[in-house]
């Protein structure tokens, strides 16, 4: 495992996860002291980062600064720009993240000063015996079409089996393993991804939009955000169509990578920059209520989609006005 200071780990999530595992392994054993400090890129500060960078511990030689689901940047320009500002002393920094075009900013920057390593998804019998390896590893007997069924209920996904394979040796013994016992415990969500329902939403697709919601196994309070994020970026795409805006520098200015910037577009033109905000308020309200205790976050997210799909918002205070019963809580 490169021990570059800067280095992005992109692509499939449990391959990216097995390589941070080993990065910080290394780093400790270079330096046991060494802190980390593990951050989410869609809620960073850039000031207070750049501060916290360009400092130094007072109680550790080194620090560790972890940025998650990196493609989530805000401002990816400005976040470039930071690290081509390096090297930081005594920090080591590492950005995760599923996916990242080579002409996003960010990865340029690493790629320039740093070390980039992608982990694309593995397929067909590599994906089957990276399977066996996770069952192997927990313990648990292969029967005859488990590895199959894990790969078809998860999308392929192999950071999912990874956690099914964990949950399978807490519930069941070492040689007790059969397909019924498999069935009653395994998630099927090959059908479960979020993006879907934001493209749904994006489209102003009500009916689709909510037949997408409830193929989710994802906590209410997860898609109510990952729903703002979405809205956030049509409304920006939205204002720099206003403005008449190329394709090319629309694409140069968010960051967005050319493969998903002509479909955020196309959900951005189907509204205009004043309903696009007046949803987002919507949106902020909502999350409010539902961290006060007001409502609950499933009803936020449906609450939301109304909103967002809907040719006319619901009149302030419809959600409050209209609390489901106890009787159809379930």
């Amino acid at each position: 495992m490169p021990n570059a200071r800067l280095t992005l780990l992109v692509g499939d999530l449990y391959r990216c996860e097995r390589a941070l595992v080993a990065r910080q392994k290394a780093i400790i054993t270079r330096e046991p002291t060494t802190e980390r400090h593990t951050l989410f890129a869609d809620e960073i500060d850039l000031a207070s980062l750049r501060i916290e960078l360009q400092s130094t511990s007072l109680f550790a030689l080194s620090r560790h600064f972890v940025i998650r689901h990196a493609e989530a940047l805000k401002e990816p320009k400005q976040f470039a720009i930071l690290l081509n500002q390096g090297p930081f002393p005594e920090t080591v920094l590492t950005l995760v993240a599923e996916t990242m075009s080579a002409s996003s900013p960010v990865y340029k920057a690493i790629k320039a000063h740093g070390k980039v390593i992608r982990f694309p998804q593995w397929k067909g019998k590599a994906l089957e015996r990276a399977v066996s390896e996770l069952l192997t590893e927990q313990g648990i007997a292969t029967v005859p079409g488990l590895v199959s069924k894990l790969i078809s209920n998860s999308g392929k996904n192999l950071f999912f089996i990874s956690q099914e394979a964990k949950k399978l040796h807490s519930f069941c013994a070492k040689d007790d393993m059969d397909m019924a016992q498999m069935d009653r415990l395994l998630f099927a969500v090959e059908e479960g991804s979020i993006y879907p329902m934001l493209d749904r939403v994006g489209e102003a697709k009500l009916r689709e939009s909510l037949l997408e919601f409830t193929k989710l196994h994802q906590e209410p309070g997860r898609v109510l955000s990952a729903l703002l994020r979405h809205l956030t970026r049509l409304l920006s795409i939205r204002v720099l169509l206003d403005e008449s805006l190329p394709l090319s520098k629309i694409g140069e200015i968010t960051g967005e990578p050319h493969w998903l910037l002509g479909r955020l577009v196309n959900q951005a033109k189907r509204r205009s920059t004043k309903k696009l905000t007046a949803v987002l308020n919507r949106g902020i309200e909502l999350d409010a209520q539902i961290k006060s205790g007001s409502i609950r976050a499933a009803d936020g997210v449906l609450a939301l989609i109304f909103a967002a799909t809907a040719s006319e918002l619901p009149l302030q205070g419809y959600i409050q006005q209209n609390q489901p019963s106890l009787a159809t809580n379930g």
